[in-house]
This record gives C-alpha cells, structure tokens and sequence, in this order.
C-alpha cells in the first residue's frame, strides 16, 4: 500500500514537468528550426574529420606507431614514471563525467522552467543554453560510450600486462578493464570536449588543442595506455564531435552554416548580450519575480473580486428588511393620508 502512494505521488509529482518539459521542447524546436523543410547546404570540409584520404594517413600513423613506438615509450614510461605528479593530477580532466553531469542538469533544468514565469527574452536565453548544453553533452557522451563499446569489443592489453601477454594480445568482447586499452576513453573526451569548445570559441583553438594533447599524453605517462591508444582516442572524439555539429548546423540546432560556409554558433549575441550564463540567472530570476508579483496580483484581485460579488448578493435577512422599510413608508403613508 505505501509503495503505491509513494508511485501515485511520484507520477502526480512528474506528470505537471512532463508536461513543461514537452512545452519547452516545443518552443527550443520553434527556436531552432529548420528553413523550411530543406536541410541546409553542408558545411566546408574539414580535412582532418571530412576528407577519407586524411583519415586514412592518420589512421595509418596510429598503425606506424602502434608497431614502432608503442613498447619502447610505454616501458620508458613505466620506468620513469611521473616524478612531479604533474600527469596524475591532470588525468582525471579527461573524465567525461565532468562534462557530462553539468550539462545534462542544465539541459534538464531547461525543459522543467515554467514558461509562463520568465519573459521571452529569457526565454530565448535558456533555449539558447539549453540547446548548448545539449550539444556538449550529445558530443562527449556518443564519443566516450562508442569509443567504450570499441575498447571493450577490441580488448586490447594495458602496458602493465606487457610482460605476460605483450602489447597486442588481443582478448576481443571482454568486460575486463585490463584488456580494454585501445582507444582511450579519456583522450576520447577530452578531444571531443576540445573540438565542441572551439566551434563556440574559434580563437581558444591553440589553447584547447594543448589542453587535449596534454590530457592524452598523461594517460601514457602514467602507464594505463599506449601512444597509439590516445592518438586514436582523440581522432575518434574529435570526428564524433564535429559530425554532431555538422548533423546540427545543417538543421539549424545550436548552430548554422554561414555564408563563408564554416559552422556558426546560434544564439550567442542574445546570450552575450544578457551578460552570460551569469547575466541570463539574473535575468531569470528578475522575471519569476515579475510573474509571481503578477500572479499574487491577480489573485488578489480575483478575491476582492469574488468579495465585492458577495457583498452585492443579498442575504438572507435583507429581503424581509427591504419588506419590513416598503411596510412602513406604506404605513406612513396611509396615516398621513387619513390624518
């Protein structure tokens, strides 16, 4: 009987943000929609993610690699190990959780805000980071999990198992972590969070790049990969994350394909202009105030409303008092009469 009304509570709890949610789906499909029913033209190539024969000379450095550099830079690796611990304090920057978890509370929260309780330019604000923190999260999340279900279907060795097995025993369809090295989840995400971050700032591209180089690297110097297991790792995330914009700016989501055909952020002048994310919870926040003042105003009126009905409505008395005054001026007037 309680787990009953504890699910009966839940449902009348998530129903009303069902409901908002779709709402808002809604208008972020209205906010970004697409001319017509015509996808937009493709955007220039990239190279190094749209052009076959650059995959495949960097697919075939990875090969080179993997056969000529792996062992000897992941024994010198072990050997040497990280004597500052520079490299096991940045590894973990290459958690896709890091990303993940933010931008899929803040893509949630933009589904769940009552529309009726901000104004439209807040409105178009949220939309516009709802719609960006959904990106980031698409790009990063499909990257690691494919490049996850890649690693485990491979079940390539880690270097501390180079000793018994070597570095390319492979053990394919294994759930064990030991035999999932091949491609790193961590440069995964780090490349494909680098790839997203620049489509939005063009002139942090050098610095994004070193951030992703740096992240990967880390996973050799601590001895949990091999070089050809970043290099592949950030090959894959940096592909995934761009052919998620390309998908996009082709339906105008998030972004668009300008006139010079590179792929163009949506919404960051109104952004930018309501002073940032910081700027836009300011915002938000001013226009629930408004809304509830406006609501708390119209309830009272609607109660005075309702009070000024009932004092016009006689009651049950005031009939016989209205009787009783009409009785008595006829009274008076028949004795002045007869007097």
């Amino acid at each position: 009987m309680r787990l009953r009304q504890g699910l009966d509570s839940a449902a009348r709890w998530a129903r009303p943000l069902a409901a908002r949610a779709s709402a808002n789906a809604d208008r972020f499909r209205a906010q970004y929609r697409v001319r017509g029913r015509r996808l937009m033209k493709r955007p220039r190539p990239v190279p190094l993610f749209d052009d076959p024969k650059h995959l495949l000379a960097a697919l075939a450095i990875i090969v080179v690699v993997a056969a000529l550099l792996d062992l000897q830079v992941a024994t010198a690796a072990r050997v040497s190990g990280d004597p500052t611990g520079f490299f096991w304090r940045i590894t973990d920057l290459g958690l896709s959780g890091l990303v993940l978890v933010p931008t899929g509370i803040v893509f949630l929260l933009s589904l769940i805000i009552d529309p009726a309780a901000i104004s439209r330019r807040a409105g178009v604000t949220i939309a516009t980071i709802g719609g960006v923190a959904g990106y980031f999260f698409i790009a990063v999340g499909l990257s690691g999990l494919l490049a996850m279900g890649l690693k485990y279907a491979i079940g390539r060795p880690r270097p501390k198992l180079m000793e018994s097995v070597g570095g390319f025993d492979l053990t394919p369809f294994t759930l064990e972590a030991a035999h999932a090295s091949f491609p790193s989840g961590h440069a995964t995400s780090a490349a494909a969070f680098a790839v997203a971050m620049a489509l939005f700032v063009p002139r942090w591209r050098a610095a994004l790049a070193v951030f992703a180089v740096v992240v990967a690297m880390s996973r050799v110097m601590i001895g949990v990969h091999f070089p050809s297991d970043v290099l592949a790792g950030m090959l894959f995330g940096g592909v995934i994350a761009h052919k998620v914009a390309v998908a996009a700016s082709r339906r105008r989501l998030v972004f668009e394909v300008g006139d010079d055909g590179t792929i163009k952020a949506r919404g960051m002048r109104a952004l930018a202009a309501s002073g940032g994310p910081v700027g836009a919870l300011k915002l938000i926040t001013e226009a629930r105030g408004v809304a509830e003042a406006r609501a708390s105003g119209a309830a009272i009126e609607k109660a005075d409303t309702k009070h000024d009905h009932l004092r016009s409505v006689p009651t049950g008395d005031q009939p016989a008092a209205a009787d009783a005054g009409a009785g008595g001026e006829r009274d008076r007037s028949v004795s002045g009469r007869g007097g």
